[in-house]
Order: C-alpha cells, then structure tokens, then sequence
C-alpha cells in the first residue's frame, strides 16, 4: 500500500510540472514515475504468475501427482546440534489446507549474546512461496546501503540470499533446497560482516541426507 501511495503521488507531481517547461527536476521525476511504473507491473505479473502455479500445484496435490511434505518429526531431526550453542524451543508444525499441506521445524540457539533462530519447511506444495527467492538468485541479485547488503548466491543445490545490517546488528540467510526445502536462518548482536560465517556454519551442519 505504501508503494502505491509513492506512485500515486509521483504521478500528481508530474501532472503539476506538466504547466512548466521541463526542468531537471521535472525530467527526474517522470523518470522515477516510470521506473515506479515498471515495477508495479512486474509485481503484478509476478503476483499473476505466482497465483496461476499455486493453482496448478493445488490442482496436481489433489490428483496424487505432488509428493507429501516430509512429516515435521523429520525436520525437527535436519535440525543441528552444535557444540558451544544451546538449543532451545525445538518445536515441529504440520498443516494441510485442503490438497495442500505444509510441514515446517524451528529452534532457537544462544551463544553469549549472539542468538540465533532457524526454521526449516518443506515446501513442496506452496512452490511459488519461495520463487522470489529463486527469481533472485537467478538474476545474481545485489543491493548495498550505508548500513548493509544483499546478495544472492548458488552452492551446489542451494541457492539464496544474504542480508546483513549494522544498523540493527543482525544478519539473515534464506535458502531453497533442491527447489522444494526453504531453510531460514536469522541472527541478531552480530556486530560485523564476518559474523555472517556463524550462518553460514549452522547451514553447513544441516543434515541433507534426510531432505531428499
């Protein structure tokens, strides 16, 4: 709603500019109402598309064609156990709406002041829940700020994004597994861009084998 709002409104400036010659001012913002313009359209075809694939997904769920989600008991298990962190609130949760079901495991960690939250779901009815981030992926997806970054990345059958922020010292890594597992690891009292391997660590201890 709020990015509709921005349209609108840079829109109405450049239909109040349209009286005078056309400053540089003018100039950037008809540039930036197209630019806004550009990406409403992409989300909404985004949003088009991702409708239509859950509605095929739903569609095959019903007719037996779409593989059940492992049981949450399973992810519960994917789950590491690391030396020199405490794990906490270990909890698994099953769902189905429908055709469609949904499984889905998390737990907390600590270590000194760092914390960390990791949850792991099987996506494979809820497909287009994750294609952002594979669209994102797909397109080597890059964004830095005074206080940050984002990037994606591929490892093997992972692919993904990174965040990380100093302005509120916490980092993020979201990834999709063989295109079907969505594995979600937050942090926060990181107080550098290195801390980022603590992340990247907890992925690495996942047990794959299980996510098959």
């Amino acid at each position: 709603m709020r990015k509709l709002i921005t349209i609108f409104t840079v829109l109405a400036l450049v239909g109040l500019l349209a009286f005078c010659g056309k400053s540089k001012e003018q100039k950037e913002v008809e540039k930036a109402a197209k630019q806004a313009a550009q990406q409403m359209q992409q989300v909404s075809k985004g949003l088009q598309k991702m409708g239509e694939q859950m509605a095929k997904t739903t569609e095959e769920a019903k007719e037996g064609k779409v593989e059940k989600p492992l049981d949450s008991k399973v992810l519960k298990e994917v789950l590491p156990k690391i030396d020199g962190w405490q794990q906490s609130n270990l909890q698994g949760e099953q769902a189905t709406f429908g055709a469609v079901s949904y499984a889905r495991a998390e737990a907390d960690y600590t270590n000194g002041k760092i914390n960390i939250h990791m949850g792991v779901a099987d996506a494979t009815h809820v497909k287009p829940m994750i294609m952002g981030i594979l669209a994102a992926a797909n397109m080597n997806y890059q964004r830095e700020t005074e206080t940050g970054y984002e990037k994606s990345f591929k490892q093997g059958d992972m692919v993904g994004i990174e965040k990380f922020d100093k302005s509120s010292n916490s980092g993020e890594l979201s990834v999709v597994y063989k295109g079907r597992y969505f594995i979600n690891i937050t942090a926060d009292n990181l107080t550098d861009p290195k801390d980022m391997e603590i992340l990247k660590g907890f992925l690495s201890k996942i047990d794959f084998s299980k996510l098959q």
